[in-house]
């Protein structure tokens, strides 16, 4: 794995809130553990496990909550040096 990406990650601790504002095209990867996605007017749950990543698809706030202890990057939006794409791409679900 990148070394670089390692020293970007970040921890949040079980029932922790991670807040992204305006993250449109940015790239979620989870590392560890479980984490829920929620977007501004979004009516989808998505749920990230381990190894599975997503791309924010719309503008306003992102909110990303520890299902369990979890390890996470954001990668910056296409065409600004971000790194992703369909490995591990996890599809929004409605629950």
């Amino acid at each position: 794995m990148d070394t670089d990406l390692l020293r970007a990650a970040r921890d949040l601790p079980k029932t922790g809130l991670f807040r992204i504002h305006d993250g449109q095209g940015q790239r979620i990867e989870c590392l560890q553990g479980c984490l829920w996605v929620t977007q501004e007017s979004d009516p989808r749950d998505i749920i990230l496990e381990a190894g599975e990543g997503f791309t924010i698809d719309r503008a306003g706030e992102t909110f990303l909550s520890a299902l369990a202890d979890a390890r996470f990057v954001v990668l910056a939006a296409a065409g600004h040096g971000a790194r992703g794409g369909p490995p591990g791409e996890r599809r929004a679900a409605a629950y």
